[in-house]
């Protein structure tokens, strides 16, 4: 059995040895107890089940092993879809990348900044899947209610399409 202590040395060095985003560290309290929800420890994205031994907090070192080894699994998939985004390799759907993330459809994508988004600068950018240049959009719609009677609803309700000037992809919304 590994005390809270343990499980954190354990959590921080599969950081430092694993993670896709190197200096990205998460914040641990000095009071760990704090981390703990309902027998479990909240450490690198999962819960390691933790139980009540002689008054303190313990988790079996098989139960950390296993959640070091999912926070190497989904770092090494993270890393490869970012490569993968990087060489213009873009998969259907919603993806992680390092630093954001992607959704794409069948002939654009979107890719979203978290840094970004999370300070109200940007909430992303349209690419063409065919060509990769950025795509343009045309704002057509009607406001909707919420932009009409109070001004911005926090999307973008007047988007009416996304093309691409290079290879004349166009996609209607």
């Amino acid at each position: 059995m590994l005390t809270l202590r343990q499980v954190v040395a354990a959590c921080e060095d599969a950081e430092r040895t694993h993670s896709a985003s190197p200096g990205v560290g998460h914040y641990m309290p000095k009071n760990l107890a704090s981390r703990v929800r309902g027998h479990g420890f909240y450490c690198l994205g999962v819960s390691v089940p933790v139980t009540k031994a002689g008054g303190r907090w313990v988790a079996a070192e098989a139960d950390v092993t296993a959640a070091v080894q999912q926070y190497a699994d989904g770092q090494a998939e993270l890393r490869r879809v970012t490569d993968d985004f990087r060489r213009n390799i873009v998969y259907e759907g919603h993806h992680r990348i390092v630093g954001g993330s992607y959704n794409a459809g069948e002939d654009f994508y979107h890719v979203f900044n978290d840094l970004a988004a999370y300070r109200h600068q940007s909430y992303g950018a349209n690419f063409c899947r065919r060509c990769h240049e950025p795509a343009k959009t045309e704002h057509n719609k009607p406001e909707c209610h919420t932009c009409s009677d109070w001004g911005g609803c926090g999307g973008d309700c007047t988007l009416s399409a996304i093309y691409c000037a290079r290879c004349e992809t166009r996609k209607e919304l």
